[in-house]
């Protein structure tokens, strides 16, 4: 890899480390961890290193020529360590924005000054941070890897995968990040456009090769998507202000705390509007004019000498103890905000103006210039909810500072009554929940007055208005407006389309069509409505015909077990639903079923009927079918279900001899013949033994019975046009396993020699059985022969006189026979006799 100059520096900041003040430096006693848990030790850690390293500045720099350069290394060495700790936006804004208070007070007293960039204390975004850095470094290092990039290389390959990485990074930030974003990779933009001028372009042509289609190395893109940086900085003016609240805006948030020694605040405020004797600043300095971009504001001088004093009676011992981890910073600002907002003037143009003013050599300058690191200008929405807060805990102060006089407590708590609205207002529109905690935190505390005999009697206290989360919120919405729904649909009616010239003509009339129809006009329960179909009905798309489809749905599957006129068992009774609910959904969804909003609408009536049936206790008044699937193939089964359960209808009526009825049912039974041979094979599997019948693998929409048979009934009416087709019996063969299985059989072995016969082994075992064969015919005419007979006399009188010698050791026999009877069975084979009838 290559070795760059700005590895020096990064090493010699990292050494810049006292290990033994580490271990102490996280103590949760200590600041800042007593003002918030957010704050990570290593955050703090990485600080007080800055802090060492700061202080060292001059010595650490001194082997570098360029100062400036020394002070990029170290901005992105810290960059590093935060991209490194991945910390949040709080811990983020907490590190920079101390660091840079760090590094001004450096600047004041040497020099040699750091300059940083105008962003540096607002990027929050860890993303941003390593795009930002990514560039940096690749712009360092670029030189060096160009000339890894000459001929014979052996990591050319990888450079110039890691350029065009680069490139695609830079063409990426220019696409995606316009305006205030784009401020934040400003240095290096102009850098890269520096450094990327067209001979450059040429240099990387040819030498990492490039797309033709969409090539990556191209001036004209660079320097194109590069005018935003212009754009940027027109725009910069307008937008800074709004920048920086954006910035902070998570941050600040962490202070709506404050108000908590509220009291305290205003006691102190009203000491500093009389009492200077304890104040070491002159506060005549408010009234000096100095050399500046800010006019003399009359506004800011008067405030200038009531901020002193107050800035300096909280700051000293005695009051700080009321303020642990000088929290009235905070408050200040605050206070600051809203002292300034009345005359529309900022407060980042008031420090300026106290800046210019103040001795920074003064004690108590220190304590200033860390709380002038806290202020900000609020922006509406921010201060918006901060005087909500101030407002509530004022008059809750002024409810617990009051006798128990009722006309006056009534007041101060309609007074917070009010402002608790606004605040849940706030909360709900911006979606705050550090506000909604600060909000509930005061909730709990005007509440404790209740219990308290020393405040205001109870009849007196107005009650704050309800608190909810935006999510019970959200879900008490969606339940109101599902009620009102499931309310104004209990009327509409959901129709069954007209069959028109659609072969259900026949089917008009029938039992099916009927049971079809009552669940069509099923009552809807409001109450099971709106629990399960709530989010149907939240949903964008969601019609009138959806939402009451949904209704009827989850009605007719809590009470499918009660309704004995849609069939005789609730499998029957469930098939019939089944095939309701998709006939509507086919109907409802077949413009366009993939798009997602209909996949949305289908997925809620799924999770309908999954969340009915889990309500009901008893397994056996379920209904389990889902709405997955090819309408197509919804539609036949649908056609085959109707045919099965109208058959005795359709074969008494196709027997009437109506003028249109031949023509009728000929088509109908026709397309119905065709999906029956299309189907029967994966629904039926049939056997001849050990008793004749079929299994059903389909029994929502198949019946498999010989008399169901269509082209019977087609034969019956003599149907013109009719093509010929297969018997029933022919039909049932081919799902008939048994009969498949002879058969095949049968013809394998008679016809062809594919089988393990034909092997060469199997020939020649064949051919020892056959000498077996003769050798068993010439033992039998041995046996039954006058010379066979004679041989065996003779060996008859020896095998009997080894019999009789041996006979003590045949004792044992009969034992051992029985002990292999009682042999467990587990272990043989098991051996199956079959027999052909």
């Amino acid at each position: 890899m290559i070795k760059s100059e700005v590895h020096l520096p990064h090493d010699l900041f990292d050494n810049e480390k006292d290990q033994q003040d580490e271990q102490n430096i996280c103590d949760t006693k200590k600041e800042p961890f007593t003002i918030s848990t957010k704050y990570k030790c290593s955050a703090v850690q990485l600080f007080n290193h800055t802090g060492r390293i700061i202080n060292n500045f001059n010595n650490l720099c001194q082997q570098h020529d360029d100062h400036n350069n020394c002070c990029d290394y170290f901005i992105y060495w810290l960059y590093r360590k935060i991209i490194k700790s991945n910390y949040d936006a709080f811990n983020i804004h907490w590190l920079l924005n101390n660091v840079k208070g760090l590094m001004e007070k450096y600047n004041l007293s040497n020099e040699k000054k750091c300059k940083l960039n105008e962003n540096f204390s607002t990027i929050l975004d860890i993303n941003l941070l390593k795009n930002k850095t990514a560039l940096y470094y690749f712009l360092e290092y670029y030189d060096k890897i160009k000339k890894a990039l000459n001929p014979g290389s052996t990591n050319k390959y990888l450079y110039c995968q890691y350029i065009k990485q680069i490139f695609r990074l830079y063409q990426k930030i220019q696409q995606e990040y316009r305006s205030k974003l784009i401020q934040t990779y400003i240095p290096e933009i102009t850098k890269f456009r520096v450094k990327f001028n067209t001979n450059e372009i040429n240099f990387l042509k040819n030498n990492c090769s490039d797309d033709l289609k969409n090539p990556i190395f191209n001036i004209e893109n660079i320097m194109e998507n590069s005018l935003n940086e212009e754009d940027a900085k027109v725009n910069a003016k307008e937008t800074k202000e709004i920048q920086e609240n954006d910035a902070i805006v998570n941050v600040s948030e962490s202070a709506y705390g404050i108000f908590y020694n509220l009291n305290k605040y205003k006691e102190i405020e009203n000491l500093s509007k009389n009492d200077v004797s304890k104040t070491s600043f002159n506060i005549s300095i408010c009234n000096r004019t100095v050399m500046s971009d800010i006019d003399h504001d009359q506004k800011f001088e008067s405030l200038c000498k009531i901020f002193i004093k107050f800035f300096l009676l909280l700051n000293i011992e005695e009051h700080n103890r009321d303020s642990p981890g000088k929290r009235h910073f905070d408050y200040l600002n605050y206070w600051l905000n809203h002292k300034l907002k009345q005359d529309s003037k900022s407060v980042t143009n008031f420090i300026k103006f106290l800046d210019e003013r103040l001795d920074k050599n003064s004690k108590e300058y220190n304590d200033y210039f860390n709380f002038k690191n806290k202020i900000y200008n609020m922006n509406e929405d921010i201060y918006d909810k901060m005087h909500i807060l101030y407002n509530l805990y004022d008059n809750y102060s002024k409810i617990i500072q009051t006798s128990k006089s009722t006309n006056v407590c009534s007041e101060y708590s309609k007074i917070c009554a009010a402002e608790y609205k606004k605040g849940i207002e706030k909360y709900l529109k911006m979606k705050s929940y550090k506000y909604y905690n600060a909000l509930k935190t005061f909730r709990n505390i005007y509440n404790s007055i209740q219990k308290d005999t020393d405040y205001c009697i109870r009849k007196d206290l107005e009650k704050l208005p309800e608190l909810t989360t935006i999510k019970e919120k959200e879900k008490k919405e969606f339940e109101k407006k599902a009620s009102t729904t499931c309310q104004s649909i209990k009327t509409h009616v959901l129709n069954l389309p007209s069959n028109g010239e659609n072969l259900y003509d026949v089917l008009d009339k029938s039992s099916a069509h009927k049971k079809y129809k009552k669940l069509n006009d099923t009552d809807i329960d409001e109450s099971d409505c709106t629990t399960y179909c709530e989010k149907l009905i939240s949903l964008e798309g969601s019609n009138k015909d959806v939402q009451t489809l949904c209704a009827k749905m989850v009605t007719n599957l809590k009470t499918l077990h009660t309704k004995s006129d849609v069939g005789k068992t609730q499998n029957d009774r469930c098939s019939f639903l089944t095939h309701w609910t998709r006939y509507h959904v086919m109907n409802l969804f077949s413009n366009n079923s993939s798009s997602n909003e209909n996949k949305s609408l289908l997925k809620e009536l799924n999770d309908a009927i999954f969340n009915v049936n889990e309500d009901i206790t008893d397994r056996n008044n379920r209904c389990q079918y889902y709405l997955y699937g090819n309408l197509g193939d919804w539609k036949e089964e649908k056609d085959l279900h109707d045919y099965f359960e109208n058959y005795d209808k359709i074969n008494e009526n196709a027997g009437n001899h109506h003028e249109d009825t031949p023509n009728k049912y000929c088509k109908y039974l026709s397309q119905i013949n065709n999906l029956y041979k299309k189907y029967i094979k994966d629904c039926c599997m049939c056997f001849i033994r050990p008793k004749p019948g079929c299994e059903e693998k389909c029994p929502k929409y198949f019946k498999c019975e010989k008399k169901y048979y269509p082209y019977d009934l087609i034969s019956k009416l003599n149907c013109p046009n009719t093509k010929p087709s297969d018997s029933v019996e022919e039909i049932f063969k081919s799902v008939t396993l048994d009969h498949t299985v002879v058969i095949t059989s049968q013809i394998e072995s008679l016809n062809s020699c594919n089988g393990f016969m034909c092997e060469p082994f199997y020939k020649y075992l064949s051919f020892g059985f056959s000498l077996l064969g003769v050798f068993f015919i010439l033992f039998l005419f041995y046996k039954v022969t006058s010379v066979g007979s004679s041989i065996y006399k003779k060996k008859r009188i020896k095998r009997e006189f080894a019999y009789n010698s041996e006979k003590g050791h045949t004792q044992a026999l009969p034992h051992a026979k029985s002990k292999s009877k009682s042999t467990k069975s587990k272990n043989q084979r098991i051996r199956i006799a079959y027999h052909t009838s």
